[in-house]
C-alpha cells in the first residue's frame, strides 16, 4: 500500500527534471502497473480512497464485531455530553 502511495504522490507532484503528471495521468500509470508493479486490490483501494473509482475489493470488516464500541464523535470542537477524554 506504501509503494502505490508513495508512487502516485511521486507522479503527482513536480520534480526538477519533469513536470508533474496530471492526476487522471498518473490513475492510468497505476491502473496499467496493476499485476505487475502493484497488487490490483490496493490500486482499487488507492483510487478509492482518491474518490477516483468504487473498490472491486470485498468489504472484509463486514460483519466483524468489536471488543469495544468504538468513540463516540466530537461535534464543532466540543464534546458531545457524558463524553470523558481518554475514559
Amino acid at each position: 500500500m506504501i509503494l502505490a502511495c508513495h508512487a502516485y504522490v511521486a507522479m503527482t507532484a513536480p520534480r526538477p527534471y519533469r513536470q508533474a503528471l496530471a492526476t487522471d495521468d498518473a490513475i492510468l500509470q497505476l491502473q496499467a502497473g496493476c499485476g505487475t508493479k502493484f497488487d490490483p486490490e490496493v490500486i482499487d483501494a488507492l483510487l478509492d480512497l482518491l474518490g477516483h473509482n468504487t473498490p472491486a475489493v470485498t468489504n472484509r470488516a463486514a460483519g466483524v464485531k468489536l471488543a469495544v464500541p468504538p468513540p463516540r464523535e466530537t461535534t464543532g470542537g466540543r464534546s458531545r455530553p457524558g463524553w470523558v477524554p481518554g475514559a
